[in-house]
């Protein structure tokens, strides 16, 4: 009886915080807009609504636990973008959702330990195919060769066994074997990257489509996220981005710090204009789970991140002032060639990506700190200036104008 009370006391507890967010400024501000963006098409703006019922329920379960806010809010968050690429679009409600605070801030979690020692081995003929693929990765020298004939294999032992003979792992473990072969063997003539676009296409539409019955574990998304990041840009077709996204999403609680890392560097490699919502979602996710740009590159890559999204929306503006909020004071390059590439992607990004006042002025603040860092750099370090100083002086003074420029 004690516990049956102890249910409906919380039951109770929950249903008052859910009328609590109904009641709410927030809400009610954000429900007006949803209102004036459905252009009084009742249909649109009921579909929203319900698909915002799950969340809210969800944030009033957060609030009411409380054992972990930020985790349970960004958890919600997370279900957001999930929602998104899975075809349940909330329009202005998704902002809501984003908007919300812990003390002042996003929600921050921590990554994960990388531990991958507790994931079950895989069905014992996907196993075969996979020792299949790396005895090919060591007889194979090229490529393009290398991944056809990992294709043929993996097809013949489906159509021969069935869905047992593959698995997510086969396609993964093709394709990052394939990149790491294109180190040694570049593909460099337009017939082979169009081969390449076609090949890497079949191999990651077959990764998604076994995804959709085996979810692929953390070990799986992260040899994808490594494939990708290192293929030429535009070797990958802007169809298969959102199902990329949906996977990255599913196992993102799981990623370590390498992980975070891992990823913000994949997602400027993709094309993300029919997902440029969710993208951006991602990235904000990504960066408020413990990012630490321990490396002048590390904020480099999340630049050219926010940067390669495809469109200016609230989310990618979030995902901005989400960057320069995590951000620490050591991570600028000491490479007149990064710094350059900082100012441009900071004014880039101030032109195309956000109408933040606020975030511009810190913007701003950044560029003048790497102008004078770029300065120092030229008039102390003899290498930079008297080895080639016509190329080192344009390199500055381009520095200079992004910094004036924003």
């Amino acid at each position: 009886m004690i516990e049956q009370k102890q249910k409906d006391s919380r039951s109770d507890k929950i249903s008052a915080q859910y009328a609590e967010l109904l009641l709410s400024p927030g809400f009610r501000q954000t429900s007006s807009e949803a209102t004036d963006a459905a252009h009084e098409d009742g249909e649109l703006y009921a579909a929203w609504r319900q698909n915002m019922d799950e969340h809210l329920g969800g944030l009033a379960t957060t609030l009411v636990d409380n054992k972990d806010l930020a985790k349970g809010l960004w958890a919600q968050q997370r279900q957001v973008a999930l929602g998104l690429l899975e075809g349940k679009p909330l329009g202005p409600f998704a902002d809501y959702v984003y908007k919300l605070k812990v003390g002042g801030r996003g929600a921050e979690v921590s990554p994960s330990d990388g531990d991958a020692s507790h994931l079950p081995p895989g069905e014992f003929e996907a196993v075969e195919t996979n020792n299949r693929i790396r005895a090919l990765s060591k007889n194979i020298e090229e490529p393009l060769e290398f991944l056809r004939e990992s294709l043929d294999y993996t097809r013949g032992r489906r159509q021969k066994l069935g869905n047992r003979a593959e698995g997510p792992e086969n396609y993964a473990t093709a394709l990052k074997y394939f990149t790491d072969k294109t180190f040694d063997y570049p593909l460099i003539e337009q017939s082979d990257r169009a081969s390449a676009k076609k090949l890497v296409g079949e191999t990651i539409g077959n990764f998604l489509r076994i995804g959709e019955r085996d979810e692929p574990n953390i070990i799986e998304i992260t040899n994808l996220m490594s494939s990708i990041k290192n293929l030429p840009p535009h070797t990958v077709d802007k169809r298969f981005s959102a199902g990329i996204l949906k996977h990255v999403l599913q196992g993102m609680e799981d990623f370590s710090q390498e992980g975070v890392n891992l990823f913000i560097q994949t997602l400027s490699k993709l094309d993300t204009e029919e997902c440029s919502e969710a993208a951006a979602m991602s990235l904000d996710l990504a960066l408020r789970k413990g990012a630490k740009f321990e490396r002048s590159g590390d904020m480099l890559a999340a630049l050219r991140a926010i940067d390669a999204l495809d469109a200016k929306t609230n989310a990618s503006e979030r995902a901005f002032t989400t960057l320069l909020d995590v951000r620490s004071a050591l991570e600028v390059s000491s490479s007149l060639d990064d710094l350059r590439e900082t100012n441009k992607l900071l004014h880039s990004i101030v032109r195309n990506k956000t109408e933040s006042p606020a975030d511009t002025l810190r913007a701003k603040a950044i560029a003048e700190y790497v102008a004078h860092r770029a300065v120092d750099l030229y008039k102390n370090n003899a290498r930079v200036s008297s080895r080639d100083p016509e190329p080192a002086r344009q390199a500055v003074a381009s520095i200079i104008r992004d910094a004036k420029a924003i």
